[in-house]
């Protein structure tokens, strides 16, 4: 995953603008792998809004790495999920917005929080899943 110029912690995710070449990592679901082992493949439900109609959540790999974490962070409370990670260009150039929203509950990984808008048809989830890169397979 590409580096990122390191952002200050003491300043507030919300005032720091999201680039495109930012890696944001998506918790995927054990369910959302088709296949055995080593074959598992993501499915395109991976990128489809929460159960309770909230937006996609993912984390910004960067801000858990200036946080002292790593991406795999994202996974902590989470056994047998998988993880993928896409660029905000990518998921900007298939319509998405992408919104910070951290979760204070959450310690240092909540910091890293954000959510992804749009109508996320089944076509626009196809081509999430075509161009994700898998970091981790549950």
């Amino acid at each position: 995953m590409s580096p990122q110029p390191a952002t200050p912690a003491d300043v507030p995710p919300t005032t720091v603008p999201i680039a495109n070449e930012t890696v944001l990592l998506r918790r995927v679901h054990p369910n959302w792998f088709a296949g055995e082992g080593a074959n598992r493949t993501i499915t395109s439900q991976a990128f489809q809004d929460s159960a309770d109609g909230t937006s996609m959540s993912m984390h910004v790999e960067r801000r858990l790495i200036d946080a002292g974490l790593t991406a795999f962070a994202a996974l902590d409370g989470f056994d047998g999920y998988g993880l993928v990670s896409l660029t905000a260009g990518q998921l900007r150039a298939e319509g998405f917005t992408i919104e910070w929203d951290p979760d204070d509950g959450d310690g240092p990984r909540g910091q890293a929080h954000v959510v992804v808008h749009c109508n996320k048809s089944s076509s626009r989830r196809k081509h999430l899943r075509d161009a994700c890169v898998v970091v981790a397979v549950p």
